[in-house]
């Protein structure tokens, strides 16, 4: 009896231990992963849209089919960078990653209430003087001078495919240009 409550306590043991070291570390390695194959699949400081069809080989494992995504991947090492987003009816997100896959900034329809969209990403330790940001420009500190932005648009019926697809291809994402970051 004492025997098989040590194998009993041992097998709980080791799946506890399993199941923690899934929980902590294989997201982050899948995140990176993604990371990787997005910046190999565009330009850095670029919106890219990506296709419908596409969506498994370049974004996620599991995309939803309800769902248009345009990514840009940033380096903003020598300047801020500037988002600019048609936001389409009905549900929308923007998230920005780290380098790592850490999700440091989220923002969607609801919260945003608004129909143009601008963000203004700058690295936590750079100085920048939040009162002369642009008008109406949401400032998002991050922790790495690189990262991934991810807008996600709703096309609730196919009716509006091509209207949520055009507005993410009207969105844009770019450094800060030289004269207004030196003010």
């Amino acid at each position: 009896m004492r025997r098989l409550l040590y194998w009993c306590v041992a097998t709980l043991l080791l799946a506890v231990v399993v199941h923690l070291f899934v929980v902590i570390f294989v997201p982050g390695v899948d995140t990176g992963q993604k990371l990787a194959q997005m910046e190999a699949a565009g330009e850095v400081n670029k919106l890219h849209q990506i296709a419908a069809k596409d969506t498994h080989q370049v974004l996620l494992t599991e995309p939803s089919p309800d769902l248009r995504y345009a990514f840009c991947k940033f380096d903003i090492r020598t300047r801020p960078l500037m988002i600019e987003g048609s936001v389409p009816p009905g549900y929308w997100s923007v998230s920005v990653y780290g380098e790592t896959g850490s999700n440091v900034y989220t923002l969607n329809d609801r919260q945003a209430g608004v129909q143009k969209l601008q963000l203004m990403i700058v690295t936590e330790d750079e100085p920048f003087d939040d009162e002369a940001r642009p008008e109406n420009t949401i400032i998002v500190r991050v922790p790495t001078a690189s990262g991934l932005v991810l807008f996600r648009a709703l096309v609730s019926d196919r009716s509006q495919e091509e209207l949520v697809e055009s507005h993410l291809a009207a969105s844009k994402c770019g450094l800060r240009p030289v004269q207004q970051a030196a003010g």
